[in-house]
């Protein structure tokens, strides 16, 4: 058997367009160095993969086994580890194609089952390279320990942060990190923000892992948003609300669609209203269709998702960041934008932040500057991938 294939791990396959862009922008950097090589595409659903015109892709729907409800876990595990196995056999390579892939959610099962994925490609001799990637705080030893493993075991790694660097080289010294940017960035999308000072329309992103929470912060993050919208079209504003993510069929659990209508009810369908809901693009996403689908006559955006701030800054479009993750916090930073933190602000601080950001440039040199660091991604690739 030929053993030239990549095998290329992400979120992919499950209606989200950040997770599509990262998909589209690692599978060109690897095709720039490996142009022929297979690549086995990790995903939930292959019909949900954006079109990538790629006859050497073949999807591995893995994560659908995990998803199966109708057998046991411990059956679902071995089942999804033998697929991978399965699939390490034609590869020399497992790829970690963006996102912030290590991490620990509500349990540090997602990063244990990444370990043991590692693992597994180790026995199969793989090599294992991360690019584009962020690195998640841990709250327990296993998270800790899962996250040791991966990184004791990669041969190159870029982090698309400062904080995310400085956390893999924290757990372990010596790790043959370096950083590199958002792979997004690496994707060509316009930053020709003409002036728009007669618009008045404010662009949401919703994150629906943090408004269905059923704690406090949940219930606050839906509160402080029902407020700000009022507020906001008490100042005459027109409301874009974006949609990231979509689930497939009803029973697939809530995306940012859902979360919205959950949120303001009869709101959307009222006639005359300045709240409208603006999709996703389609299967044939890339960056440039979606900051002018998304972002197009937008003044300012607010929210909580990355790739909302990401294709905003792309676009021109000034944001402010409400904060519930360090990437948050960090992508403000880098472009000196305000950034609320969920648990303490209110609907006051985001409007006083709104006013302070609208007639605010978008600096094009950082933009290009996370171009260039997201290019090195390549590089990254390049050093595992080009053999002898």
């Amino acid at each position: 058997m030929t053993r030239d294939g990549i095998y290329l791990y992400g979120y992919y396959g499950q209606g989200n367009l950040g997770d599509d862009l990262l998909l589209i922008s690692a599978l060109r950097m690897i095709r720039a160095v490996r142009p022929e090589a297979p690549v086995f595409v990790h995903c939930h659903d292959a019909a949900r993969l954006p079109v990538l015109g790629d006859p050497g892709v073949a999807p591995v729907a893995a994560s659908a086994v995990l998803a199966d409800q109708t057998i046991a876990k411990p059956l679902r595990f071995l089942r999804y580890l033998g697929l991978l196995a399965s699939s390490f056999r034609s590869c020399t390579t497992l790829v970690f194609g963006g996102g912030t892939v290590l991490q620990e959610s509500r349990s540090p099962l997602s990063i244990l089952l990444i370990a043991a994925m590692v693992s597994v490609a180790r026995i199969r001799g793989l090599d294992v390279v991360l690019i584009g990637a962020g690195l998640g705080e841990f709250r327990t030893w296993w998270g800790r320990w899962a996250a040791r493993h991966v990184l004791r075991r990669v041969r190159s790694a870029g982090f698309r942060d400062a904080e995310s660097l400085e956390r893999a080289r924290a757990l372990v010294p010596g790790c043959p990190a370096v950083l590199t940017g958002d792979l997004v960035y690496a994707l060509e999308a316009p930053h020709n923000r003409d002036p728009i000072s007669a618009s008045t329309t404010v662009a949401l992103s919703i994150q629906p892992s943090v408004t269905e929470r059923s704690d406090d912060l949940g219930k606050r993050a839906k509160t402080m948003l029902r407020d700000l919208i009022q507020a906001l079209l008490g100042d005459n504003h027109s409301i874009r609300l974006l949609v990231f993510e979509r689930k497939a069929g009803e029973n697939q659990g809530i995306d940012d669609a859902r979360a919205w209508r959950a949120l303001l009810g009869g709101l959307l369908d009222r006639p005359g209203t300045q709240v409208a809901l603006a999709d996703m693009p389609g299967h044939a996403a890339d960056a440039t269709a979606a900051c002018q689908q998304l972002f197009e006559g937008v003044r300012v955006h607010v929210g909580m998702r990355f790739h909302g701030h990401v294709l905003a800054s792309q676009a021109g479009v000034p944001f402010v960041g409400l904060s519930h993750d360090t990437k948050i916090t960090e992508i403000c930073r880098m472009f000196s934008m305000p950034c609320l933190a969920l648990e303490q602000c209110g609907t006051a601080d985001i409007l006083q932040a709104v006013r302070t950001v609208e007639n605010r440039t978008v600096s094009a040199q950082t933009t290009a500057t996370l171009r260039s660091l997201s290019l090195m991604n390549h590089d990254v690739l390049a050093s595992v991938l080009v053999k002898g």
